[in-house]
């Protein structure tokens, strides 16, 4: 990599940062030890005067958020594109690598350049904001708030997929949806995300398991964002259905449905809340299965960090695909509760099976490396070559 393009690159003052509240205390993340500093380019002043100013600004509506989604965008971009041009390197024979809603006015320069761009999009776009809205009124009464088709947003992301070489996307589900929506099918490459285990001796079980995983209630964990979106509502409905079995379920992260949704649970299910990242370990160590009944996800890194822990995940195709049926977990139609039930209560009925996948799940989330993923970086940018 010749440069690394960022807002904020903090390689100095990082523990001065980390005791200083925020806006400002996150910044001190914005540091990897193996990127000398004269390959980066920040743009610091600008990006804490933004941070400050928005936290001073308080709440902000649907609409305000998605109008600073577009500001920062576009300032990032046209500060990029400006230290681009005024370098004395050619960018002919480079490659750009970009992420969306941040690059439009450097790829629209680059376009009659000899320059390969690549555009990272992150979610499944407006197919996604779609899923959702049919969930509201599917389940009403369940999402706090319904998402906002923002037509500028979603007009600035397509005029980046138009002006890139080729766009990049985490899963064949999200590139189904950029399909679906008009990108042709040959521009856009699947770009699986890496997991590493961290160096820190706290990653995967204590004591690995061996046979039988026990003879208490099978602990279902669902980690992350809870929302209509990734398909709480049917894990719900399973553990209603499931009710008699010996399962029980923790549901930790961030709530997004509304306390209604939350009192309809039954008491098998509790809601734990946002956890420090520093304790999502210790949730995955106590469980037996991860759940993610998700309608949609970009690619959903939490099944590798569960996966990595040793737990066999019930998942569904519309996320990145890392399970595979029967091996290291079960897949489900999205929506099917049925299914979903059928699923926990096969692993709750056989344990020795259970940890048979879970022990699979850890092999395969080995195979998700950063040097993998450099290897398909690679490959996508010798087929947009030829």
């Amino acid at each position: 990599m010749e440069r690394l393009y960022t807002d904020v690159w903090c390689s100095r003052g990082r523990e001065v940062l980390k005791k200083l509240p925020e806006p400002v205390r996150s910044f001190a993340n914005r540091f990897h030890p193996a990127l000398p500093d004269e390959k980066v380019v920040d743009f610091k002043g600008w990006a804490v005067r933004r941070r400050i100013a928005r936290w001073l600004r308080g709440t902000e509506s649907d609409k305000g958020r998605y109008r600073h989604y577009l500001n920062v965008g576009e300032g990032f971009a046209r500060r990029v594109r400006s230290h681009l041009f005024k370098s004395e390197e050619s960018s002919d024979g480079s490659v750009f690598f970009g992420y969306d809603t941040g690059s439009l006015e450097i790829l629209e320069a680059l376009k009659e350049s000899e320059c390969i761009t690549l555009l990272d999009q992150m979610d499944p776009g407006r197919v996604e904001k779609n899923i959702v809205l049919e969930e509201i009124e599917r389940w009403p009464g369940w999402a706090e708030s319904a998402p906002v088709l923002h037509s500028p947003y979603e007009d600035r992301r397509r005029r980046e997929w138009e002006a890139a070489s080729a766009v990049i996307v985490n899963s064949e589900w999200s590139k189904e949806a950029l399909v679906q929506q008009g990108v042709p099918e040959e521009k856009t490459h699947v770009l699986p995300l890496a997991y590493e285990a961290s160096a820190d001796g706290k990653q995967g079980r204590e004591k690995p398991r061996d046979g039988v995983i026990s003879d208490s209630p099978l602990h279902v964990l669902w980690l992350g964002t809870v929302g209509v979106r990734k398909g709480i509502q049917y894990l719900v409905d399973a553990a209603h259905r499931l009710s008699d079995a010996p399962i029980r379920f923790s549901v930790v992260g961030p709530i997004h449905i509304t306390d209604q949704a939350v009192a309809s649970a039954p008491s098998s299910m509790t809601f734990e809340g946002p956890m420090p990242r520093d304790k999502v370990s210790e949730w995955y160590r106590q469980a037996d299965v991860f759940v993610l009944p998700t309608l949609s996800d970009g690619f959903a890194i939490t099944q590798l960090e569960a996966m990595a822990h040793g737990l066999p995940v019930v998942t569904t195709p519309n996320c990145g695909r890392v399970v595979t049926d029967g091996k290291d977990g079960r897949v489900i139609p999205p929506r099917d509760v049925d299914a979903l039930a059928e699923a926990l209560i096969y692993l709750e009925e056989n344990r020795e099976e259970a940890a048979k996948m879970g022990r699979k799940a850890r092999k395969t989330s080995k195979q998700y490396t950063l040097d993998r993923v450099g290897t398909r970086l690679e490959e996508i940018v010798s087929n947009v070559e030829t």
